[in-house]
């Protein structure tokens, strides 16, 4: 009798740290054993109209097995594009991890808003849990950097325009494209990529414009799956460039020289900039002739002249225009055109029917031809008169 009272005494308290430990199993409920591990939206911020997902991750952190019913997304300011995806889930083992994906559209205005993450168990009972999703508008800041002074036409200039990021996310997917309907672009497009929050880049184009219009630099960029874009517009009005070289020519002397003529001269750079790869010569009606069709003068200074020969036929032709062609620092090309007289006095200058009379008679007048005509029949009458008379 002595000895079971021990074992007695054993088994009591056994019996006593037994039954709370199965009393402790049968009240723990599904959702205390449900934890809501982490959450995140896609887009980070989302731009009003824009589709994205909220991500919810969830644990089983107890000792039993919970069984979902279903799970699913409520709001009445976001559309919730797959709200029955999961509706039946099933049973999640005691440890075990499970992500809930749902579509939504941010259709309001700019704010903070909080769909509803809902939980139904299969047993009883449910768990909600309040999603911040954040709607903010704000589109990527584009600015001009750089532009010409002015545009000249057919002249190719730098434009620099820069790409900021003034939202909370980074923004994807980059790409700016000029567009214009009077200008011609070296660069059809310039890609970025992704800015961080607060970035910015910056990218150029070549632009070469043909008339007075506009240039449109479309940036286009993603937020999330979403597609966007900004603009900028920038005015083209053409005008002469204020510093540009500017060859003036003068000390023109015109000489006939065999079949043709010989133009000499000076050509002086008047402007603030220097003239590149400078070559004179004649345009139509002329036609340039050895030993200078062309004359390459090469680079002038501003304010420094070099003189020139060229050559060439202008059969009839009052004036002939003397071209001076010449390049930029940026290899665009430019060309002036003056007039050159010819001189009336030239001898092989044909300008007019009578003059064509006079030049094939190989100088000599028909005037005086005429006119001694005129005396020698004068006096060969008179000398017929007096010999008939005697």
């Amino acid at each position: 009798m002595k000895k079971l009272i021990p074992m007695m005494a054993v088994m009591i308290l056994a019996a006593a740290l037994i039954v709370p430990a199965a009393l402790a199993q049968t009240t723990a409920t599904p959702a205390s054993q449900i934890s809501i591990m982490s959450y995140e939206t896609d887009p980070l911020v989302f731009i009003s109209g824009d589709t994205g997902t909220i991500k919810v991750t969830i644990k089983n952190t107890g000792a039993q097995s919970v069984d979902i019913k279903r799970a699913t997304v409520y709001s009445k300011d976001v559309d919730v594009l797959n709200s029955e995806a999961y509706a039946t889930v099933g049973a999640i083992g005691p440890g075990v991890s499970k992500d809930f994906t749902f579509t939504v559209r941010a259709k309001k205005s700019d704010a903070i808003y909080y769909p509803k993450f809902y939980i139904e168990f299969s047993n009883s009972g449910s768990l909600s849990y309040l999603i911040p999703l954040k709607v903010e508008s704000t589109p990527l800041e584009v600015s001009l950097v750089t532009k010409p002074d002015s545009f000249q036409k057919d002249v190719k200039d730098t434009i620099t325009i820069s790409i900021g990021n003034p939202r909370e996310n980074a923004i994807n997917g980059i790409v700016v494209r000029p567009e214009s309907t009077t200008a011609s672009f070296t660069q059809t497009s310039r890609f970025i990529g992704e800015l961080e929050s607060d970035q910015s880049s910056e990218v150029s184009f070549d632009v070469t414009p043909a008339e007075n219009g506009e240039i449109r630099f479309i940036t286009e960029y993603r937020n999330g799956i979403n597609s966007h874009e900004s603009v900028l517009r920038v005015p083209v009005s053409l005008e002469d460039g204020k510093k540009n070289a500017d060859p003036v020519v003068n000390n023109i002397e015109v000489v006939f020289e065999g079949a043709g003529y010989k133009i000499s001269g000076d050509v002086t750079n008047a402007g603030l900039e220097n003239a590149k790869s400078v070559v004179v010569t004649t345009a139509e009606p002329a036609v340039p002739t050895e030993p200078n069709r062309l004359y390459v003068i090469g680079e002038l200074e501003p304010d420094d002249f070099s003189s020139f020969d060229v050559t060439f036929l202008a059969d009839g032709e009052n004036t002939v225009p003397l071209v001076i062609s010449y390049k930029d620092e940026d290899g665009n090309q430019y060309s002036k055109t003056v007039d050159i007289s010819l001189g009336s006095n030239l001898p092989g200058k044909k300008t007019d029917n009578t003059k064509n009379s006079t030049s094939s008679d190989e100088g000599f007048p028909i005037g005086i031809a005429v006119l001694v005509l005129v005396i020698i029949a004068s006096v060969g009458g008179a000398i017929y008169y007096s010999w008939k008379k005697q």
